[in-house]
């Protein structure tokens, strides 16, 4: 995560305001978001395995 984080800070310094860089940003916004969305999915699939159903409670 802290290399994404890298990465979109180094998009911010190295390219000038405009439609560039705004898509750089996007694109280092969307890893990090691939990135929690993988991890939830990982985590959930272990406490189905684990059976923890306290922590799958669904809204």
């Amino acid at each position: 995560m802290q290399d994404i984080l890298k990465e979109g800070k180094s998009i911010i310094n190295e390219t000038k305001p405009g439609a560039v860089r705004d898509v750089g940003i996007i694109a280092a916004a969307q890893k990090m978001e691939h990135y929690e969305i993988a991890t939830y999915g990982t985590l959930a699939a272990f406490a189905k395995l684990l059976q923890e159903k306290s922590v799958l409670k669904t809204s």
